[in-house]
């Protein structure tokens, strides 16, 4: 795929038996990176996740196990920005 050809550090957001806390996440300062999220019904589809670098989910508590697709790419995003700003 053109991220995988272009050396971009694909990370999922989606809950997944090998997803780990988005506060967890890996990131380089000097490499590029691809936010993939999936749809409120399917998530992220499975090729997308089998090429992904890493695979994060937003910590949830409660009876609740999903989240609003605008609201968990907003806390991505601001998590994404605290750690790239930390270089």
């Amino acid at each position: 795929t053109y991220l995988t050809d272009n050396n971009y550090q694909i990370i999922a957001l989606e809950l997944a038996d090998n997803s780990i806390s988005i506060e967890k996440m890996n990131i380089s300062s000097n490499q590029k990176i691809a936010l993939v999220i999936g749809n409120e019904i399917t998530g992220v589809s499975e090729p997308f996740l089998a090429i992904s670098n890493q695979i994060v989910h937003i910590k949830m508590y409660g009876k609740n196990s999903s989240m609003n697709v605008v609201q968990a790419t907003s806390i991505a995003l601001y998590e994404l920005t605290n750690k790239l700003n930390r270089f």
